[in-house]
This record gives structure tokens, sequence and C-alpha cells, in this order.
């Protein structure tokens, strides 16, 4: 199969099968513990409490950073 065969609705994962964060979830201790054990590098953020208003993508890797203080997660969103 080539690429050029391909649609896109046959690689992406369905919005229902996908780990997301709403915007407004605080990242504490135990919030950042359930993303790294998820094991996903990126990560669908939404708002307004509508899943399917995705309005970024939280880098796990820049959590690393993150402070001890909690911080909620559009503060943190690219």
């Amino acid at each position: 199969i080539k690429y050029q065969d391909m649609h896109v609705k046959d690689v992406m994962s369905k919005l229902d099968d996908c780990y997301l964060l709403s915007a407004d979830e605080v990242l504490d201790f135990k919030k950042i513990t359930e993303i790294f054990k998820v094991g996903y590098s990126r990560i669908p953020v939404y708002d307004n409490d509508d899943v399917n208003n995705v309005i970024g993508l939280l880098l796990v890797k820049d959590l690393i950073f993150c402070p001890e203080h909690k911080l909620i997660i559009h503060m943190v969103l690219n």
C-alpha cells in the first residue's frame, strides 16, 4: 500500500480512543504521574468541556521542567 492510496481517516486515532486533557485541569504530582503512565508524547488539550474543541497539544517533554507548584494546563501549552 502506498501513501497516496491512503486516506487520513485510515491512519488517525478516533477521538474516543485518545487520552485528552481539559485546558482547565491542574497539573499536580498526581496528574503528571498519570500523564507519564499513559505513555504518549503528545496529548491533545480541549477547551470549554467540548472534546471536539481541541486547542493545542501538551508536549510531555515540557513537563520535565514543570515547577513543583501546581499549574493549569493552558499555562504550559505551546
